[in-house]
């Protein structure tokens, strides 16, 4: 995500007032979301199905207030 915030940061599609106008989200979130990931920086699937390593997401538990931590066992999306 750090990323293509970086690299999409001055593009008026990613996080700004016409984003905002066109698509009623201040994120942009079509573009970032497809554009980006499925046309301009798209996503490796196949290097992402052969890690050999486990994947963790962390989470807060609002109940407790500490880390949850989360095995990706299938792929997003």
């Amino acid at each position: 995500m750090m990323r293509d915030t970086l690299a999409y940061r001055d593009d008026k599609r990613f996080m700004s007032l016409y984003a905002l106008a066109k698509t009623g989200s201040i994120a942009g979130n079509d573009f970032l979301y497809h554009e980006v990931q499925e046309t301009l920086d798209p996503f490796d699937w196949d290097a992402y199905n052969a890690r050999r390593l486990p994947l963790w997401a962390v989470a807060t538990d609002i109940v407790f207030g500490v880390p949850a931590y989360l095995e990706i066992r299938s792929p997003p999306g």
